[in-house]
């Protein structure tokens, strides 16, 4: 049993193709969470289990996907990747049922907020050690780890702003490199 279209090269690639009103960096980024997200998850139809994109579609890895777009003034690319995932993944009911879900949260206003301060939150959670404290900070996020602080904010032009008790403030550039960032300062702060 396979479905007639691979997601990320047939569903989401086409669909970014054809919007002309996606800001270069959100399809950049887009691509970007649905790749590490096929390499985690392993449901690409060219050697992965297909099946596996209802785990996906249920994760909080796609829900950074829908707040990414609905940030964007996207949440329209989120549905319509969900609709046609519908269409051409009827082999496989677990995946129709998670995107049918999905595409249902989404159009009552049950998946997160596309609130900056949600995101990042999200980002350090993941990246934070059991014992650190994450909690919110004016407009940010505050990391707290042996008595050290690390206060993140999101800066125009989708940078954001990493400042600690240590040393000073680095800035990232996006979202991926605010993980690599976060992790490194956060390892300096418990090995410091």
């Amino acid at each position: 049993m396979a479905a007639r279209l691979d997601f990320l090269r047939h569903i989401v690639n086409r669909i970014l193709a054809e919007r002309r009103d996606m800001p270069r960096q959100v399809d950049s980024d887009v691509r970007k969470f649905v790749g590490r997200a096929e390499d985690k998850y392993h449901f690409s139809m060219y050697g992965g289990d297909p099946s596996r994109l209802a785990e996906y579609l249920l994760s909080p890895d796609f829900e950074d996907l829908v707040n990414l777009l609905k940030g964007a003034g996207l949440i329209e690319v989120a549905e319509e990747i969900l609709e046609k995932t519908m269409e051409n993944y009827k082999e496989y009911p677990e995946v129709v049922r998670a995107a049918e879900m999905r595409l249902k949260q989404i159009r009552e206003g049950g998946v997160e907020g596309s609130d900056e301060a949600l995101i990042i939150r999200r980002i350090a959670e993941q990246v934070a050690p059991l014992r650190a404290r994450v909690s919110e900070a004016d407009h940010g996020v505050r990391i707290t780890v042996n008595g050290s602080r690390i206060i993140i904010h999101a800066e125009p032009g989708g940078t954001y702003r990493l400042g600690f008790e240590l040393r000073g403030e680095v800035t990232a550039k996006d979202r991926e490199d605010l993980r690599d960032k976060l992790r490194m300062l956060l390892s300096l702060l418990e090995h410091g």
